[in-house]
This record gives C-alpha cells, structure tokens and sequence, in this order.
C-alpha cells in the first residue's frame, strides 16, 4: 500500500491524475486513452483512467477523477427523463 500512495504522491507531483472509468464492458485501450484525453481537457491536466467494469451500467461511461465524477451512462439519462415526466 505505500509503494501504491508514493506512486500516486509522484503522480500527483508531475500533474497527473488518477481516476476510473466505470463500462458495463470492458474497454479497448485506444478507447481508454480518448476518455483520458477528453477527461484531461475537462480538468485541465494530464489524466490516467483503470476501466472498472459496473454490470449495473447498461450502457455508456462513468469517470471519476480529482473529486469529480463525468455520468454519460444510459442509467442517469433513463433517470434524467423519469425525472422530468413526473
């Protein structure tokens, strides 16, 4: 667990950050590393994404990353769109 949180003070020293992104899926690399670039224009910064796979998803993305968390997943827009029906 040190190792781990002195890579990640190392990380955070050269400006990079650490995230996830939650797929119902598994994700292709070259599909990583565009969420890492879109994720690192959002922050403004250089960003480094683990796929964690979320079988509750049923479709769409989830990043989270320096306290913030992207929801493009098709469960909060289903719930978006129950929402303003009611």
């Amino acid at each position: 667990r040190m190792v781990h949180a002195y890579g990640k003070l190392i990380d955070e020293a050269g400006g990079l950050q650490t995230g996830e992104v939650f797929t119902a899926v598994p994700l292709s690399e070259d599909k990583i590393r565009q969420l890492e670039e879109q994720t690192g224009r959002l922050i403004g910064g250089k960003v480094r994404l683990e796929n964690r796979i979320d079988k509750s998803l049923i479709g769409g993305v989830k990043v989270q990353v320096a306290g913030k968390i992207f929801d493009a997943t098709l469960r909060s827009r289903l719930e978006g769109m129950r929402r303003r029906m009611q």
